[in-house]
């Protein structure tokens, strides 16, 4: 069975999940599609997968069972999820409005923290969930646990794109073209780089080094200790 116009896809376990106005589980090894559900909107980049559990977002966001594609629980927060993560055994899902962490197992509301919100914008590493508000442009960092806030970034140059966390550093984009180093600690700027050929096409971070394609140019390699 052929799918079409599928979103980033996520492997878990001999299974590649994939989404298109619904979310497919199809086996690794084999091609062929496992289960289909339904869901009420796409996530930002690929499908969370944890301890048996897809996410699925939109309103209401979407516990699927991995191995079966029933739905385990679901939660109503009155306006489309975006983006999560999991991770601590918790489900960080963003909205424009606010950050709520659950409950991975049964979908329980831990802690909320207010926006506004970048609806698409949100990492976890180091016990901290990282993302980026509305208003001003401002990374801000909250921590897993409780939702409290540790720290807020500096100003930058516009909208950042969605960050990623490796070794202490969390990396960003902004919309005019300058990829950013904040310090996961305290939210310092380490470094900061301008893309000569504007925002980079995507962007992601593995064992300290951030790789990234320019726009119509080739793919770069920076540490991000730089």
């Amino acid at each position: 069975m052929a799918i079409s116009g599928t979103e980033p896809r996520a492997i878990a376990d001999g299974r590649v999940y994939t989404t298109n106005g619904q979310l497919h589980a199809i086996d690794a090894a084999a091609g062929e599609v496992d289960w289909t559900a339904d869901i009420g909107g796409p996530l930002a980049g690929p499908p969370p997968v944890s301890d048996g559990v897809v996410m699925a977002g939109g309103d209401p966001l979407r516990a699927i069972d991995a191995e079966t594609g029933t739905v385990r629980w679901r939660v109503s927060g009155g306006e489309p999820v975006a983006a999560a993560a999991v991770a601590y055994d918790t489900v960080f899902a963003l909205t424009s409005s606010q950050l709520i962490a659950l409950d991975l197992a049964e979908g329980r509301i831990r802690w909320f923290a207010p926006g506004p919100f970048h609806g698409e914008r949100i990492a976890v590493g180091n016990g901290s969930v990282y993302a980026q508000r509305a208003n001003d442009y401002r990374t801000v960092s909250l921590d897993a646990a409780n939702g409290t806030v540790e720290w807020v970034s500096g100003a930058t140059d516009g909208v950042l794109g969605p960050p990623s966390v490796s070794d202490g550093v969390l990396v960003a984009t902004s919309e005019q073209g300058t990829l950013y180093g904040f310090d996961t600690e305290t939210g310092e700027t380490l470094w900061s780089m301008s893309v000569p050929s504007g925002v980079p096409g995507s962007l992601s971070v593995a064992d300290g080094v951030v790789y990234f394609n320019e726009p119509n140019g080739p793919l770069r390699a920076l540490s991000v200790e730089d």
